[in-house]
């Protein structure tokens, strides 16, 4: 009986692992985390942009940006200015595309599950903003305390111009905000917005993050979660 047992739940175990692995594919080892398909036509092409009402991105309306392959435009931003953007270790299965976008003040990483016109489109989007003189952890822990004591405020989230100016764009209404933390980064999560977005500061740089159905805020959490070193 107790080898049925044992056998039984050893199957058990190894049917909820396969589900897992159906819904979560590993994204990459760090050898080949940059390992995806190139959206565009050419390296570092100038493609026009057509912002829409639902965009999960702050930047504003400008008249374009310069894409790149999710490598070359990693590569790209720390040779322009220093900085090692924070990639996602592994995403929900199934994307397979993944581009950088430069311009309006922002660097815009795109990934998706079939080729996409832009970022408007993308499934997943993460946003990084580099300031030259960003806030200091003590001002950046200032500000997440006061959010925590006010979740039911006004959701907003940082515009940045291409001049570098920053100003608080309001989502339009009042959704309740959650907050957690992954090391020493404190994250806030808009779960119930349209689409669901996170927006943080992690090693000086402003990170805003979202999710298109069919991924839900679970999976923005676990995106987030694996956007370690």
């Amino acid at each position: 009986m107790r080898k049925r047992i044992s056998i039984f739940l050893l199957v058990v175990g190894l049917y909820i692992a396969i589900l897992i692995g159906f819904m979560y594919a590993p994204l990459n080892s760090s050898a080949n985390r940059y390992d995806f398909l190139y959206g565009g036509e050419t390296e570092g092409e100038t493609i026009q942009i057509t912002m829409n009402a639902d965009s999960i991105v702050s930047t504003p309306v400008i008249p374009s940006f310069t894409r790149f392959s999710l490598s070359n435009g990693i590569a790209e931003v720390a040779n322009g200015c220093g900085k090692i953007l924070s990639v996602p270790k592994w995403l929900p299965k199934g994307m397979v595309y993944a581009d950088v976008y430069i311009g309006g003040g922002a660097v815009i990483i795109a990934f998706s599950d079939s080729k996409t016109a832009d970022f408007t489109s993308a499934k997943i989007t993460i946003e990084a903003v580099i300031y030259d003189n960003p806030p200091s952890e003590a001002t950046i822990e200032k500000e997440y305390e006061y959010e925590k004591q006010h979740p039911q405020e006004e959701a907003f989230v940082t515009v940045t111009d291409p001049s570098g100016n920053t100003c608080n764009f309001s989502l339009g209404k009042t959704y309740p905000k959650t907050f957690f933390d992954v090391g020493n980064v404190h994250i806030t999560l808009i779960a119930e917005s349209e689409p669901p977005i996170a927006y943080f500061w992690k090693d000086g740089i402003y990170y805003l993050v979202g999710v298109r159905p069919p991924l839900t805020s679970q999976d923005l959490v676990e995106i987030i979660k694996n956007m370690g070193d």
